[in-house]
């Protein structure tokens, strides 16, 4: 049986086939990425409001949520630091959206999922699961600062309505604004 989780040993690189990720492959990595850090973030919500605070949406890149609130839940002065604050839109009919403010620990979540398992390993687990692994121009690992700084252009990228994301599709090698930043490029790889 083959696994599910698909580790790319930079030991033994030259015994893998490589391509240029495409960016169905890329955003479906980013989309399980976001499971994990949805499982993350919405447990810290729901064990630091003691159960009135429920994650019902994630975003993948950046920690922005759509919430369930426990009717009575008034935030406190605190519950913005670990992702209780909250702003709400009236809908019709008395329904309510209520958007959790991007909180300060659950930035520091993404930034240490991103830049710890691309530093270490070159992927993410959304990465191990679709085959890609992101090297430096030298086909290495990208590195501790590399990696951080990587995490931090995808916030440019996504900014212009995500064309950073989309001009991966137009380019040869594929690199997204924050690839071309850091000089990495994500690939997909098959053992030979």
């Amino acid at each position: 049986m083959s696994p599910i989780f698909h580790r790319f040993d930079f030991e033994r690189s030259n015994s893998y086939t490589l391509q240029p990720a495409s960016l169905r492959d890329r955003v479906m990595a980013q989309l399980l990425d976001g499971i994990f850090l949805g499982t993350l973030c919405g447990l810290t919500l729901f064990l630091f409001s003691k159960g009135e605070v429920f994650s019902i949406w994630i975003s993948p890149m950046i920690p922005e949520y759509l919430l369930e609130i426990k009717k009575g839940h008034v935030p406190g002065g605190w519950d913005y630091w670990w992702g209780g604050g909250y702003f709400s839109i009236n809908l019709y009919r008395g329904k309510m959206l209520n958007f959790g403010y991007p909180a300060p620990l659950l930035w520091g979540y993404y930034a240490l999922y991103y830049t710890i398992f691309t530093a270490q390993t070159g992927q993410t687990p959304g990465k191990m699961l679709k085959k890609l692994v992101v090297m430096d121009a030298s086909q290495q690992q990208p590195g501790l600062k590399k990696a951080l700084l990587r995490w931090l252009g995808y916030l440019i990228s996504l900014l212009p309505l995500g064309w950073g994301f989309w001009r991966a599709a137009a380019r040869e090698n594929r690199q997204t604004w924050h690839d071309s930043l850091c000089n990495t490029v994500v690939y997909s790889f098959e053992r030979r």
